[in-house]
């Protein structure tokens, strides 16, 4: 469904002062970069949609000159459109990095409450109103991202099988309606497009149809996207705290995103199991604090001798 590869340069980034319509800004350079020819700096290639939930890792970002520095240095600049008025400025300013992330974290957490039914948080933006001209009752979202969008029973964007369900006072249909409007928005904004391209599949060559992403930031909002449409869920690493899909034969409570990160963790129990029971503290204390059994820590602690 997706061909995405995009390209980080090797040095990474810098933060530098600029202002080119007169006041002065962080802008995210690549490192390296100034402008001449011989010091054009040098590229990796990547697909990043192999990260599952590349989106939860985008809406984490700090929104400081270091944290944005970290995520742009490992997954590269969102490729945001260069602005008309500075043309010649080959960089992103830290205020459209923490736009758009702020952007995803509301997104992320109104779909969050949608999945759970909270109502309380979805009350906070979905609100009901009688219209005056119509005697109708009428929801509208009212949020930080969207500013105010109506969401009547009559409007002729939402579909008749859709509309049928709005019941006054309610907030979760008008919360996945307000949802989607964003969602949509946001991919006009940073748009993909449809491309016939080749796929090997088996050793052969097949032809397939895919959403290409303009920009690193198209590919996080269709990952995102995606992940709403089939009702996706996600977990974060007890280990390295890396966001990953939960899906397929990976049980809804996994704890760890992949073998290495369990048996490092594991591996990390042991130790401190060890070093509690030099310290004194017994055997059956020690398996509540590590999260095991007595038995198997009286295993561990007798393997260390």
């Amino acid at each position: 469904m997706f061909a995405f590869y995009w390209k980080v340069p090797e040095n990474g980034f810098e933060w530098r002062k600029a202002s080119p319509t007169g006041e002065e800004k962080d802008w995210l350079h690549p490192r390296g970069d100034d402008g001449r020819s011989d010091g054009a700096p040098e590229y990796r290639t990547y697909a990043p949609l192999e990260n599952s939930a590349l989106f939860k890792t985008f809406a984490d970002i700090k929104q400081t000159r270091e944290g944005i520095l970290a995520f742009a240095t490992q997954y590269g600049a969102l490729g945001l459109p260069l602005r008309a008025d500075v043309p010649s400025m080959q960089a992103e300013a830290m205020e459209i990095w923490v736009h758009e992330i702020l952007i995803m974290q509301h997104a992320i957490q109104l779909w969050e409450a949608l999945k759970k039914t909270n109502v309380t948080f979805i009350s906070r933006f979905i609100q009901w109103s009688e219209d005056p001209a119509t005697k109708r009752q009428t929801a509208a979202y009212a949020g930080p991202m969207l500013g105010v969008v109506g969401i009547s029973e009559t409007s002729l964007s939402i579909p008749p099988e859709i509309r049928s369900l709005f019941v006054p006072g309610d907030v979760i249909y008008p919360g996945w309606f307000a949802l989607h409007t964003l969602i949509n928005d946001c991919l006009m904004v940073h748009e993909g497009s449809l491309r016939l391209l080749w796929q090997q599949e088996r050793g052969k060559l097949i032809r397939t149809l895919q959403i290409v992403p303009r920009s690193l930031i198209a590919a996080i909002w269709i990952q995102f996207a995606k992940a709403v449409e089939g009702g996706r869920d996600h977990q974060q690493c007890e280990e390295c705290k890396k966001w990953f899909e939960i899906s397929g034969n990976r049980r809804g409570d996994a704890h760890f995103c992949s073998d290495p990160c369990r048996f490092r963790a594991y591996r990390m129990r042991q130790k401190e199991a060890r070093r509690l029971h030099a310290t004194g503290v017994p055997p059956k204390d020690i398996a509540k604090q590590v999260g095991s059994d007595t038995r198997t820590v009286k295993g561990w602690i007798a393997k260390g001798k």
